[in-house]
């Protein structure tokens, strides 16, 4: 699986938990790492696009997998992201 096909699949929330996906993601963590911290920059700075799209869930994902590779350049970018509009970043937030 690419990196391109498993950032397709952690896009949105198909009801159910992608495992495998997720597990394929953090093996490949040197080709995926900028592309999660990408997810989350496009997410703080298109706040109000992204809470508008329907199971949108590339940026929870994204946060999940960079919590494990404990990278700290997404610490500013999540607290860009958690200090935006508060009724957005409510629906982005929701699980």
């Amino acid at each position: 699986m690419e990196v391109k096909d498993i950032l397709k699949e952690l896009e949105y929330n198909k009801g159910y938990f992608p495992e495998k996906v997720l597990k394929e993601a953090i093996s490949r963590q040197k080709e995926i790492n900028d592309d999660l911290l990408r997810i989350l920059k496009d997410t703080s700075q298109n706040l109000s696009i992204k809470a508008g799209e329907d199971y949108y869930f590339a940026h929870i994902y994204s946060m999940y997998i960079l919590a494990q590779f404990r990278d700290e350049r997404a610490y500013p970018v999540l607290i860009k992201l958690i200090t935006s509009s508060q009724e957005e970043v409510d629906v982005l937030l929701e699980i």
